[in-house]
């Protein structure tokens, strides 16, 4: 079961002697302690599951076969997580084609798969199952046929954007970086120049702080984003309500003080500038809008 993580190791190809190990809570597998008793025996301790689980093989082969296979899953599981992982080592690792992390591809483009689905009324803005945004944030983490097999038909919608907006808030590192807030907020602030000279500013600020892979990602955000905003008389979600949501998903303070909440009014503004002028900003079409 998805709450479950299973490790099988095969010995002989015989399915009667299978070595099947299910933890029931993902979390405590990292804190799993292996303690050799003999040749063939060994005892497997979960944290705060009482006592330990002894298991014997056959003959020392097959311990040790169970052992490196426990070990193995154990590296890849690790390897495979994605939230609270820089984008750029996940990025690096799922080598895609598209330079777009699976899980905001695959999400996003379910999005767009049915113009109905972007015209939900309270889309982004009202909150989906905290169960099912847990579950889908193991199966992702998990990777594999887990993944491969989601069937987002059955999920409710709602989760699934909290699960796109939870994926961006998790990483170290903001999308746009850390070393772009100062210089963001301070354009924002400044009442002096126009509104074409603040684009044209915010442009230059992008591509100055902001690296190629991450600038990728970004645009494809926003050009979803401007989609979503053309059905805003379903979804009540315009330019400035998309950008409330994702102005601090996008783009936050490295340090959380009264002074960066007090800011954010700023960078929302600038997600919205970012998400209307697609084309200045970019060189990106943003009329490419699902038909009815």
């Amino acid at each position: 079961k998805l709450d479950h993580l299973t490790v099988r190791k095969s010995i002989h190809k015989d399915k009667n002697t299978d070595v099947q190990l299910k933890a029931k809570y993902r979390d405590e597998i990292n804190n799993v302690t292996i303690k050799n008793i003999d040749s063939t025996t060994f005892e497997i301790t979960f944290p705060e599951r009482g006592k330990p689980i002894k298991i014997t093989g056959k003959n020392a082969d097959e311990k040790a076969s169970f052992i490196k296979c426990w070990n193995k899953n154990l590296e890849e599981r690790n390897r495979k997580k994605i939230f609270g992982v820089p984008m750029v080592d996940t990025v690096i690792r799922e080598e895609r084609s598209t330079g777009i992390p699976l899980i905001v591809e695959m999400l996003i483009e379910y999005l767009l798969s049915d113009h109905q689905l972007i015209k939900t009324s309270g889309i982004f803005r009202e909150a989906g199952s905290k169960a099912e945004i847990d579950e889908l944030k193991l199966i992702f983490d998990e990777g594999g046929e887990a993944v491969e097999n989601l069937n987002f038909k059955k999920w409710n919608l709602l989760s699934l954007c909290d699960v796109i907006k939870l994926y961006f808030r998790c990483l170290p590192t903001p999308l746009l970086g850390f070393s772009l807030y100062n210089p963001l907020v301070e354009l924002q602030r400044d009442d002096s120049i126009s509104a074409d000279e603040r684009i044209l500013k915010l442009k230059d600020l992008i591509y100055a702080w902001t690296p190629p892979f991450a600038i990728k990602v970004l645009v494809y955000v926003l050009k979803f984003l401007y989609q979503v905003a053309q059905y805003e008389s379903s979804n009540r979600m315009g330019f400035s309500n998309l950008a409330i949501v994702f102005g601090p998903t996008l783009l936050w303070s490295e340090e959380n003080t009264l002074e960066s909440a007090m800011d954010m009014p700023y960078v929302n503004r600038s997600v919205q500038l970012l998400i209307e002028n697609l084309h200045t900003v970019f060189g990106v079409e943003h009329n490419h809008v699902i038909q009815e």
